[in-house]
């Protein structure tokens, strides 16, 4: 499976990814998230994941790290909706909800 296809899968949805981190650089409008996700439910093991958003408009984050923390482990994304092209793509993490608004479609960093 391609990884963009596992950003935009119904099966996995992101379902038990794990945050790693999400750098904001208000600067330059961009917002990237990292994450460690499995690409099938059947895979033995996570891969990494790097999601890219430019022309980013509005960033809004709700999140209980410590709540994050606790679920690191097997995985604190409940499951993720990702914009195909301008939009708003939401993660929704344990007690939480990165909402990520911009102008073009997300891309993945190698």
């Amino acid at each position: 499976m391609l990884m963009l296809d596992l950003l935009y899968s119904d099966e996995m949805s992101g379902h038990d990814s794990q945050v790693r981190s999400v750098e904001i650089d208000p600067a330059e409008r961009t917002v990237t998230v990292c994450l460690m996700a499995y690409p099938s439910y059947q895979a033995p093991e996570r891969v990494p994941l790097t999601v890219h958003f430019s022309d980013v408009t509005a960033v809004n984050m709700i999140a209980d790290l410590t709540e994050m923390a606790d679920n690191h482990g097997p995985g604190n994304v409940q499951f993720w909706n990702v914009a195909k092209g301008a939009g708003t793509s939401y993660f929704y993490v344990t007690q939480g909800c990165l909402a990520i608004t911009s102008e073009t479609a997300p891309t993945l960093v190698d």
